[in-house]
């Protein structure tokens, strides 16, 4: 699982969060970090199959910030799924694990801001229930706290 930790100060008000990613799965991810307003982007790190407790620190204000996990066997560019996680002081966390008419992969969540826990599964393409999408937000200081888990998974 990955964590991600961003930081924002607005004011006096301070958010945070924690990103963790597991990688149970024979795909190498490429992790991608993007500003919404689709100024900048870089790359964070590579995950390796099998690597546990990736972590990234984002220091940018963390609700204008886009990280992409992008899932490959031999070459970058050619991206089998793609993940994005987002963070927002009012929708919480937002996760979806792709979508794909054909896949093999699960991903499971757990993200916690202080003041309650929200964990999720997603196996299948999106439907109308909006799966991975976790709604824990809050207009009070707070620190989230988010792990993702990929497994294989049959089809």
């Amino acid at each position: 699982m990955e964590n991600f930790q961003i930081f924002k100060s607005m004011g006096k008000t301070h958010w945070s969060g924690t990103l963790t990613v597991n990688n149970n799965t024979d795909y190498t991810i490429n992790w991608i970090q993007y500003n919404k307003a689709g100024i900048s982007k870089s790359s964070i790190m590579t995950i390796s199959p099998g690597q546990q407790g990736a972590t990234n620190t984002i220091t940018a204000p963390w609700d204008s910030v886009k990280n992409k996990l992008e899932f490959y066997t031999s070459n970058k560019k050619d991206v089998y799924m793609t993940t994005n996680i987002e963070y927002g002081p009012t929708y919480g966390v937002y996760c979806d694990r792709g979508n794909l008419s054909t896949q093999n992969i699960s991903l499971y969540g757990e993200s916690n801001n202080g003041q309650q826990t929200k964990t999720w599964w997603q196996t299948g393409n999106w439907t109308s229930q909006m799966q991975g999408v976790v709604y824990i937000g809050s207009p009070n200081d707070c620190s989230y706290t988010t792990t993702i888990t990929f497994n294989i998974q049959n089809i």
